[in-house]
């Protein structure tokens, strides 16, 4: 990630109930990091999600999501 920089913390509840943390980078405003990272969840063809939580880059089956919560803006 950037230093220095804004991105907008995103929760995603599995269907399991555990919780991941997405950070989503942006520059003017965080309703635009969310849609961006919405839109990154419909045009996936893999069925896989790269996730980023700030220290570690993963990936999440989409079909596992079942709630996406936009948290707060931060400045990493």
């Amino acid at each position: 990630m950037e230093s220095g920089s804004n991105y907008l913390k995103i929760e995603l509840t599995l269907d399991n109930n555990e919780k991941v943390y997405h950070y989503e980078f942006f520059s003017t405003d965080e309703k635009i990091a969310y849609n961006n990272f919405i839109t990154k969840c419909d045009r996936n063809d893999t069925g896989f999600l790269p996730i980023n939580d700030g220290e570690h880059n993963c990936a999440i089956n989409l079909s596992k999501i079942v709630k996406i919560t936009p948290l707060e803006a931060t400045n990493i």
